[in-house]
């Protein structure tokens, strides 16, 4: 997914104010050394008029600017010495960039500048709702040494390292395919097993590839969705974004709002070829408990699921 409108015009603007801050740097100094040395300001006005005759004459096909180059040159060996005289760099008064790449446009030969793309992501961090914290929660952080080896799983038959290996794995091959692909996970397990912490490495790594994510706990989901139904609130991106993350869900309130909301935005996204990723402490028996037969059968259908089992991995690392 592009940038929106609004957040390309963001960093744009930020473009904007960035240039007019180092122009008005730039007249600041001009204006305190042509106080102080106004030959200055006279030899900079001809280079200034010199110039401008350059261009008038490749205009009417004029080439004979021999006059044109010696004046010019003597003008700038002037210039040069005045400012040497005062131990002041050439450079002080030349226009100031932020960017030495792309001179602070954000573009080079109609292709994003590296700073664009930094200014995206961090653009593409701020909307996701992801603490900065989870920055640091990569795929090569994963520490699979907080699974047992000896702690089975009595329903797959399974370790717990077995298990998150596999969750894992799959969660790397939803990266690697996501450009092509249209792809749903959920992830189930009890507390401190390293759900979020895989959520969170998904979105690091597609974030930092320009993709949109949104991160929501359930509650702040539902929150949303009650503002955007009850209260005329617009926000497209819970529907619209690359991937939607939706963190705990079964904490928030149950009612009929929430199950019809729910089925209504998984449905609108699968339709719409969106991924999203659901974790939850509720296995699929809990979620046929806890929810509509058509928002279970609708998960059941277009998500892999993946399961987390282990002691609660907090806890490990306290220990």
């Amino acid at each position: 997914m592009a940038l929106t409108n609004i957040q390309y015009n963001e960093i744009m603007r930020g473009y904007d104010s960035l240039r007019a801050s180092n122009r008005h740097i730039e007249a600041e100094r001009k204006k305190a050394l042509y106080l102080r040395l106004p030959e200055l300001k006279e030899i900079d006005d001809r280079i200034s008029s010199l110039i401008f005759s350059y261009g008038k004459r490749a205009v009417m096909e004029e080439y004979d600017d021999t006059d044109l180059d010696s004046e010019l040159e003597l003008l700038k060996s002037k210039r040069l010495a005045i400012l040497a005289d005062l131990d002041i760099s050439p450079a002080y008064l030349d226009p100031i960039y932020c960017c030495s790449i792309c001179h602070d446009t954000g573009f080079v030969d109609n292709q994003k500048c590296s700073c664009f793309i930094k200014a995206e992501i961090d653009l593409l961090y701020s909307h996701s709702n992801i603490k900065n914290l989870s920055r640091t929660e990569t795929f090569d952080k994963f520490d699979f040494k907080l699974y047992s080896t000896e702690n089975i799983d009595k329903a797959t038959g399974l370790s717990a390292y077995d298990t998150a290996k596999k969750a894992y794995d799959k969660c790397r091959q939803f990266v690697r395919n996501f450009a092509v692909a249209d792809e749903n996970l959920l992830l189930y397990g009890g507390t401190g097993v390293g759900k979020t912490f895989l959520t969170n490495c998904i979105a690091n790594e597609l974030i930092n590839t320009s993709n949109s994510v949104v991160y929501l706990t359930a509650i702040e989901l539902f929150d949303k969705l009650s503002k955007i139904a009850f209260n005329n609130e617009s926000d497209d991106s819970i529907y619209d974004c690359d991937l939607l993350i939706i963190d705990d869900l079964g904490t928030e309130i149950k009612n009929s709002f929430t199950d019809s909301y729910l089925f209504y935005l998984i449905n609108d996204r699968i339709l719409k070829k969106k991924s999203t990723i659901i974790s939850t402490n509720f296995g699929p028996k809990e979620l046929k408990q806890n929810y509509s037969e058509r928002t279970f059968s609708r998960i059941l259908r277009s998500y892999t699921t993946l399961k987390l089992y282990n002691n609660d991995i907090r806890l490990n690392e306290i220990i």
